[in-house]
């Protein structure tokens, strides 16, 4: 392992570990994509781990495999259900440079930070400052010319994501921009 993690700021969340399988160090992990996501972490020979920003800790992978829809990984050095029980709840995360790519349509949090934010008439709204993972949908938080508000990440507002052209498209609902 290297003596300096990269910072958290610079990976990308990949997944997270959900719970210890069995006694011999393995972990049940689900991927960012069920789609392609997950594939490429079973290919992964090391990853860094971390609950949230702040300290992260790099491991070594020495198996992956698939279980059901899940993910089965094990580390160098865990070898015990007692050690791996306590990476439970931990975001797995690379560099920007190692993470799986996404279906299209899909990106990355990072890849939505600063896009411009208009509507489909073409109106400029700000840009996008922040993202709130939620269980039934992301909110994008934006700040523009008319102030800050949050976008629903969802079919019915969000008409267009264009990581390339650094924008996003929106039919706002009444009463979602300020006035």
């Amino acid at each position: 392992m290297s003596d300096a993690a990269p910072r958290w700021e610079d990976l990308v969340i990949v997944g997270e570990t959900l719970r210890s399988h069995g006694v011999k160090g393995d972990i049940l992990v689900r991927g960012v994509s069920a789609a392609t996501g997950d594939e490429t972490l079973l290919g992964l020979n090391r990853v860094f781990v971390a609950r949230g920003p702040g300290a992260v800790r790099e491991l070594r992978v020495s198996e992956a495999r698939r279980l059901g829809e899940r993910l089965v990984l094990r580390f160098e050095g865990i070898d015990n259900r007692e050690e791996v029980a306590r990476l439970g709840g931990h975001f797995l995360l690379l560099p920007p440079s190692e993470a799986p790519a996404l279906p299209d349509g899909a990106c990355y949090v990072y890849q939505l930070i600063g896009l411009v934010v208009t509507t489909e008439a073409g109106e400029d709204l700000g840009t996008i400052v922040d993202v709130i993972e939620n269980p039934g949908n992301d909110v994008w938080v934006a700040r523009g010319p008319r102030g800050e508000f949050m976008i629903p990440a969802v079919d019915a507002i969000v008409k267009l994501v264009d990581v390339d052209g650094r924008r996003v498209v929106i039919d706002p609902l009444p009463g979602l921009i300020p006035d």
